[in-house]
């Protein structure tokens, strides 16, 4: 059971097609977060997998904005998910997989890059792109950061709120 448990973990989160698409890469890649699967994802690793374990949020963000860009490569549709919107705020370049929501906060080749869920190639492709590309990392991350700021700060969902609040009162 438990290797179905792994296989599980790895298809939902997008590790598995992560790692593939990180082998063989002279490129450091930080991984933060552990749970009863640590030890058998962390064994799966290439060499220049960097694994930080838990992180207060506090560590997470400063890890974040040390890095030279973003990668959600998650299989499952999140809903909106907060780390997208931290790596925005704090003008990453970010790679995605193109499931749900993020199609629409990401918008390829301008906020960032998208990649197909589950395919290690496309990610690799895109991977590539963003360690070749310095000023590529710089424009994808000031357009999220722009993006975030028109569209996703507290003070412009209040707004929208507000503006939901209105149109319902004066239906």
């Amino acid at each position: 059971k438990r290797r179905d448990e792994l296989q599980v973990f790895l298809k939902e989160k997008g590790i598995e097609t992560l790692l593939k698409a990180w082998d063989s890469l002279n490129y450091r890649l930080w991984i933060a977060g552990e749970g009863p699967l640590f030890k058998e994802i962390k064994k799966r690793a290439p060499a220049s997998a960097e694994f930080l374990g838990w992180l207060s949020h506090e560590e997470i963000l400063e890890r974040l904005n040390k890095a030279a860009f973003f990668i959600f490569p998650s299989e499952w549709y999140e809903g909106f998910p907060l780390s997208l919107l931290e790596a925005m705020a704090l003008g990453k370049a970010i790679i995605a997989s193109d499931l749900g929501p993020r199609r629409e906060m990401i918008t390829d080749g301008t906020s960032g890059l998208l990649f197909e869920a589950g395919n290690s190639k496309d990610l690799r492709s895109k991977i590539e792109t963003l360690i070749g590309d310095p000023a590529l990392r710089i424009q994808l991350g000031r357009t999220a950061r722009e993006t975030y700021l028109a569209r996703y700060t507290p003070e412009k969902n209040y707004q929208i709120l507000m503006n939901v609040y209105e149109h319902v009162l004066q239906s």
